[in-house]
């Protein structure tokens, strides 16, 4: 696949993800992400840089409060999902804030992890998720 970039809608926060794996998506049944139409992507030996310009990247937690749902503060887009599990930053990235949009089929599955314990999820996005995750802010 090589390299990918995007950006929420307005440009304050920028994502640069590497992988040599293919380009998989994959949807959350969560009532969140289901809201926000995410479409998600990982490869445990990727990489994923996110660039937010000061003041822009917004966490939102719920559930298990495991994870950090990262959003941009002034477009309100929500570009990836962030955890760090074991001193390690793993994370998911959106498809949807890439450009150009990947050419994925349409009958992408949607995952459903409830009920799932903390320690199954963990082990689960140890396994799965992107690896190498790099968040900094970035001049406006």
């Amino acid at each position: 696949m090589g390299e990918v970039h995007g950006s929420c809608h307005c440009g304050a926060i920028g994502v640069s993800y590497v992988s040599d794996g293919p380009m998989a998506g994959r949807r959350c049944g969560c009532g969140f992400c289901r809201r926000h139409g995410s479409l998600y992507t990982a490869d445990p030996a990727g990489r994923l840089s996110i660039g937010a310009a000061a003041g822009s990247l917004r966490s939102y937690r719920f559930g298990q409060h495991t994870a950090d749902f990262l959003l941009c503060a002034h477009c309100g887009v929500l570009v990836a999902v962030a955890a760090e599990i074991d001193g390690v930053l793993r994370g998911v990235v959106n498809l949807a804030v890439m450009e150009p949009p990947p050419d994925l089929p349409s009958d992408i599955p949607v995952m459903d992890f409830e009920g799932e314990s903390e320690e199954d999820r963990n082990a689960r996005r140890r396994r799965n998720w992107i690896g190498r995750v790099e968040i900094k802010e970035v001049p406006s």
